[in-house]
Order: C-alpha cells, then structure tokens, then sequence
C-alpha cells in the first residue's frame, strides 16, 4: 500500500524528467567516424598480436533514426570491411544541456585475415554525445563481431571511442 501510495504522489514527477527531444540538433546526410578500438577475443578463439586498433565509419543519413553505415576497422589480427543498417534514438536531453543519442547497427561484410578471407558480421550499439565544437560528437560503442560457420577464429566483442564529424546544433 506504501509502494502504490509513493507510485501516485511520485509519478507526475517522473514526466518532468523524462528525456526531452533535441530540436536544435541537425543532422547531415553525411557523418563521418573515427575511433580507436580493442578486442576481446573470446577465450576459445584463436587470436595473435596486437588487439588495438581502429575504426573508419561513413554513415548516410535517411532520416532522423535511420542510417546506412560502412565501415573499415583493423588491428593487427584482423581487418573488416563491413555495412549495414544503423537505427537510433535521434538527439535528446536528459535533464542537461548536452544533447546525445543512442543507436544499434547490424552490418555483414569480409574479414581479412593472415590465413584467409571470409564472411563476418557485427553487431552492437552505442551512443553520441555532442562535444563543445560545433559538428564534433563523442562516439562509444560496443560490438560483437563473428564469423558465421567458423567459430575457431576471431569472434568476440570490440570496444571502441571516438569522433563523429557531422551533427551540430542549429544556429
């Protein structure tokens, strides 16, 4: 009875601070990413050298919450070329003044490895804060890539932060 009496005095409250829509955040038909990465393999995988590395994103936007990505990322171990399908949130603000989203990607592509090439996918999501300058975001995300059919190779999740170039607030 206590809990539902704290639920109803409360509640009105939670509107209040609930997320708000950032409507002075444009978007481009264009981003462009740049991160640095590293890799945790999983523990049955084979995996050598060094498991930092990088990321290159493009990301065509067809809307607010919807976008076509490509990618290349490498680390000594391994390099992928990947593209896909990313949704997200679109910008928003959570009780302060920085607007940021959240987002999730699916893409499929080609892994190079020393003893071969295959097919891999990823999949994760992440966020994007938008940073002092104008144009420049925060990006964090966290992804797990794996190669359909061939478990003893890589797969495992990758870590990565960086730079978006593109949203900006609205003058």
């Amino acid at each position: 009875m206590r809990l539902l009496a704290l639920v109803l005095l409360l509640g009105p409250l939670a509107g209040t601070a609930a997320a708000q829509p950032a409507a002075d955040v444009t978007l481009p038909s264009i981003e462009l990413s740049t991160s640095l990465s590293f890799d945790f393999p999983r523990a049955d995988a084979s995996s050598t050298g060094t498991l930092a590395g990088g990321v290159l994103g493009v990301h065509r936007n067809l809307g607010g919450h919807l976008a076509v990505t490509a990618e290349v990322a490498g680390t000594a171990h391994h390099v992928t070329v990947m593209a896909g399908p990313r949704v997200s949130t679109g910008f928003y603000r959570d009780g302060g003044a920085i607007p940021g989203r959240f987002f999730l990607e699916a893409l499929a592509g080609i892994e190079q490895r020393p003893d071969g090439r295959s097919g891999a996918m990823l999949v994760g999501g992440g966020a994007d804060v938008l940073l002092g300058p104008p144009g420049i975001s925060l990006h964090w995300a966290l992804d797990y890539l794996f190669r359909p059919g061939d478990s003893a190779q890589y797969a495992g999740g990758r870590f990565a932060v960086g730079l978006v170039l593109g949203p900006h607030k609205a003058h």
